[in-house]
């Protein structure tokens, strides 16, 4: 009779849950900022949508309506030398990244919109409208959001693409010896494209600080996650990779925040020796949402669906 030994992977995974003790702990001064984040770019993207109505969009415009939690809890306690890059349905990690860069992390609700809010949300507006006052003075639109100045490398029309980019920079932070992490967001539908899992391993091998936010959404277009994969569960992939995971509701922004927290402080170990990154270097994340009702919506769109 042989001898069966169950193996255990060498990476954890976690899943994070918010309980009220957690909420009362937690920095009055830091829940107020994700709350006027949250109103921001959910007002901006309504705005967007009636834009798009009446024709005055000229291209796609992918609604973030719905996962704004997610960049918000991640992103906030960011510097503005980290970097982040994202998917095609992009403008709320966009939006967080560039008003934590101008606020510095800190926004007053009794004066939400100051003169350096407004300029983001005017310029990033304008991009979307193909105006020569955005960003990349209209030439990038919806899905090609960029500002080095405020760590935002880029959203990316390819489903996927925008992840190698990311292990990129994530090893010219770890070669120019600073403690800067990037951040990468890429949805369901990307998580079985090859070039994120070749990202996944060299970030494993190299030890790259490089956090892989999974936005799970449930559905790539209309193909649900159960019938595109025979593991939903997405944040397992990390493990194959010997990167820790995290599993978290990304409708909760202040048990992303945690998350991501912990994940940026933890250090590389493999068997029983530790090999050290930067000290901020991130496992991996994921955000899922909550199950949307039969007929309706994931994430509201214009032109083209959510891969």
């Amino acid at each position: 009779m042989p001898r069966v030994k169950r193996l255990q992977p060498g990476a954890e995974w976690n899943e994070l849950s918010t309980t009220a003790a957690d909420w009362k702990a937690a920095d009055p001064g830091l829940l107020a900022t994700m709350l006027g984040q949250l109103h921001l770019i959910r007002a901006f993207e309504e705005t967007v949508l009636e834009l798009a109505g009446e024709g005055l969009v000229h291209g796609p415009a992918h609604s973030s309506i719905g996962q704004e939690g997610g960049a918000v809890g991640s992103i906030v306690s960011l510097r503005s030398t980290d970097a982040v890059n994202g998917s095609h349905r992009g403008h709320h990690q966009f939006l967080a990244k560039a008003l934590t860069h101008v606020t510095k992390g800190v926004l007053d609700l009794r004066q939400l919109v100051t003169p350096e809010v407004q300029e983001v949300l005017q310029r990033t507006l304008a991009e979307i409208l193909g105006l020569a006052q955005g960003y990349c003075r209209g030439r990038g639109g919806s899905m090609h959001l960029q500002w080095f100045e405020a760590g935002a490398l880029g959203t990316n029309a390819i489903v996927g693409g925008g992840v190698p980019m990311a292990a990129g920079n994530a090893w010219a932070q770890q070669h120019s010896g600073t403690s800067d992490i990037t951040v990468t967001y890429f949805g369901d539908g990307a998580a079985n494209i090859g070039s994120v899992l070749e990202s996944l391993n060299l970030t494993s091998a190299w030890r790259l600080p490089l956090c892989f936010f999974i936005e799970n959404n449930l559905y790539a277009v209309s193909t649900t996650v159960e019938e595109a994969t025979g593991e939903p569960r997405l944040s397992g992939r990390a493990l194959g990779f010997g990167i820790p995971a995290w599993r978290v509701d990304g409708m909760d922004p202040l048990a992303v925040h945690l998350a991501r927290e912990r994940s940026s402080s933890r250090r590389w170990s493999t068997g029983s020796s530790t090999r050290t990154a930067p000290s901020r270097a991130a496992p991996s994340a994921t955000a899922p949402r909550r199950r949307r009702p039969p007929g309706g919506p994931a994430t509201p769109s214009i032109a083209s669906p959510r891969r």
